[in-house]
């Protein structure tokens, strides 16, 4: 039942309210509760950011940049492939990063950054406490100086080719910048930041929060920054523009005016006509000075899950995964099973690819699946290779879903599993990756207080 739920307030996220009435039975009885829990997140939301604003709560600076990377909608915004692209650009540029991330959900999207960025000097920060964590590990590995980040980033690229072995060249250890993934800040809903409130609106909170893990989704204010990036997932875009936990937004759209930088992700899914409609839209919140750039997935390779015998082992290093060609899934059937926020658009590439047929499970984001979940998934493989006989079935997962649970998809017998490896591409003109360069040079090479950090 609990499943369910939180499948339901999906659901009613991503329906508009001209189509609300069409909703199942369920869906219709936890509008009312929604809405008022709505009124409660938005109300606390305000105050927070009020006491912020105003010096009652404080936030800490660090003493290298801190770029934020976050999202204004819940789930499916290619917040964290952004923060793995910036962490390459600026280890290619001499600069190794500091990533903070909270490790949300059993910490998948934690998984895929060290997964993907082993062998580099990155440092990877995963906790609910940033700011802590933050000052332990720039303590133990020291801080670039102003002169060589300034030095260094005359050579960020933001074109960077992603099979240059530059990257990984980069050995130097000490810090020059931090990236905040900043999706979801999970903060307990028996506490927020420094202030107490009163019991009954805590357990009222964390009632209707029972389909987001008993948590309240806040932004980690408590840590300034000096870049402020907005991924938006031009797909679903505001759902049906409520707020939390009534429908996807975390804030009002009024509080884009915050955005240095915007990237509509997924853009190449979508015509041109709707991401210069939502470049109009967002002309309404935005700063003048704010860039707007757009990027995509791009599929580099597949590759297949480790074989049963090295279950009692580590989950095997990506590197060392055999892959194989996009082509692969030319002419096949196609069955996409995935746990994350925008599922739409794993089918939509995987049309791209050429498959024949292409069908889908999609489950809430950050799903855990288990055995009853193959069982689910085998039993749809079977109705696919009976409805299309003489093709092969294949099951794509993609990369967030396989760190998961890297060994279960190996119990799959009935076909052949495959997981998607893609990195994120920005793929708007010249005069705006400039532009977004210029800033991020502008950032690293800014002067901050280095005092001691213990």
């Amino acid at each position: 039942m609990f499943r369910r739920i939180r499948e339901g307030v999906v659901r009613i996220a991503k329906t508009s309210e001209s189509d609300s009435n069409a909703l199942p039975v369920l869906e219709k009885s936890l509008q009312p509760l929604l809405s008022t829990a709505s009124v409660i997140y938005c109300g606390l939301s305000f105050v927070r950011r009020l006491l912020y604003r105003n010096g009652f709560l404080t936030q800490t600076r660090l003493p290298v940049p801190v770029v934020s990377v976050g999202n204004i909608t819940w789930g499916g915004n290619g917040k964290t492939p952004m923060v793995e692209t910036l962490s390459r650009w600026f280890l290619g540029a001499g600069i190794c990063p500091l990533i903070l991330t909270r490790g949300y959900a059993g910490g998948d999207e934690a998984q895929m950054l060290q997964m993907h960025l082993e062998g580099s000097c990155a440092k990877l920060g995963v906790g609910v406490n940033r700011v802590e964590i933050a000052h332990e590990i720039l303590f133990k590995y020291g801080i670039l100086s102003s002169q060589q980040r300034t030095e260094k980033a005359e050579s960020l690229n933001v074109e960077y080719d992603d099979n240059s072995t530059k990257v990984w060249r980069s050995r130097e250890g000490k810090i020059g910048v931090a990236i905040i993934d900043d999706g979801m800040q999970v903060v307990n809903a028996l506490c927020f930041d420094q202030c107490r409130f009163f019991t009954a609106i805590e357990l009222w909170v964390h009632t209707v929060q029972l389909s987001f893990n008993g948590h309240v989704m806040l932004q980690h204010l408590p840590l300034a920054r000096d870049l402020e990036v907005v991924m938006v997932n031009v797909i679903s875009l505001w759902g049906n523009q409520r707020t939390i936990p009534r429908g996807p937004l975390r804030e009002s759209l009024g509080e884009l005016r915050r955005a240095d930088v915007v990237v509509l992700h997924h853009a190449d899914l979508v015509s041109e006509e709707r991401v210069q409609g939502i470049k109009d839209e967002l002309s309404e919140h935005l700063r003048q000075d704010s860039i707007v750039i757009c990027s995509s997935m791009s599929p580099q390779y597949l590759y297949r899950p480790p074989a049963p015998a090295t279950e009692a082992g580590l989950q095997p290093r990506i590197q060392t995964h055999s892959r194989l060609p996009l082509d692969t899934l030319k002419n096949s059937v196609v069955l996409s099973v995935s746990g994350v926020g925008c599922p739409e658009a794993l089918s939509l590439i995987l049309e791209r690819l050429g498959a024949h047929h292409v069908e889908r499970m999609d489950y809430v984001d950050h799903h855990s699946f288990d055995m009853k979940d193959i069982q689910d998934v085998e039993r749809r493989c079977v109705k696919l290779q009976a409805q299309f006989q003489g093709r092969a079935v294949l099951l794509v997962l993609t990369e967030k879903d396989y760190v998961r649970e890297p060994f279960i998809w190996s119990k799959v017998s009935f076909v052949k599993v495959f997981i998607l490896h893609a990195c994120l591409r920005l793929i708007s003109c010249t005069s705006s990756l400039v532009d977004f360069r210029k800033v991020l040079v502008k950032v690293a090479s800014s002067s901050l207080i280095e005092g001691d950090i213990r």
